[in-house]
């Protein structure tokens, strides 16, 4: 089974979509302890992302994207840990 590599047998990872407010802290959420709890389980990894801090990160220049992030209390992009993971 191993030499296929079934889509089924595949890693997963899971992303959290959080709001900004609870991206700097996200073990504050409830929602996701569940999900890293879940990954767990299944030997899986979470990524913790903001959907809107993205969106908002497309329109900056590299020097104002790293500002941006810090401001959020951030290091780097949901993005760039979901690429780092995969």
């Amino acid at each position: 089974m191993k030499k296929w590599f079934f889509l089924t047998s595949k890693p997963t990872i899971y992303a959290a979509n959080v709001d900004e407010a609870t991206l700097a802290d996200p073990s504050s959420n409830p929602h996701v302890d569940a999900v890293r709890k879940l990954a767990a389980s299944e030997n899986a990894e979470v990524v913790v992302i903001c959907a809107k801090l993205e969106a908002d990160l497309v329109a900056l220049d590299e020097s104002e994207r790293a500002e941006y992030l810090e401001s959020h209390g951030v290091s780097s992009s949901g993005v760039d840990q979901m690429i780092r993971s995969a």
